[in-house]
């Protein structure tokens, strides 16, 4: 199934997913593994069939590091095949403008009002 994560800090983190449909979801787990998805370490499990999200708090993950997160469902106490989870990295924006000739580059700046 997928799954996404944003990170919310160092140390904190979101993962979520679509709702799984089948009425007979018991619930979620994610996993995660240190050795590029050679083994795989639960990292919460019992998360509410009717969740579409859940914070891990406490765990850092490094990007130059091999762990990987997986986020399964569990049906029929079968669980469904452990996807990598994908990352989110902050804010996403669309950006649009006209072509404007002889300009190389943009810098683009957030601000808030």
């Amino acid at each position: 199934m997928d799954s996404w994560i944003r990170d919310l800090n160092l140390y904190d983190h979101i993962v979520f997913w679509d709702k799984e449909t089948d009425p007979n979801l018991e619930e979620y787990r994610i996993y995660k593994s240190l050795d590029g998805g050679n083994s795989w370490d639960i990292v919460a499990s019992g998360i509410s069939a009717e969740a579409t999200q859940y914070t891990i708090r406490g765990m850092l993950i490094q990007s130059n590091s091999q762990m990987l997160l997986s986020t399964v469902s569990v049906i029929n106490g079968t669980e469904s095949s452990k996807d990598i989870t994908k990352d989110i990295h902050g804010e996403r924006y669309l950006l649009d403008w006209a072509d404007m000739e002889g300009v190389s580059q943009f810098k683009i700046y957030k601000g808030a009002i």
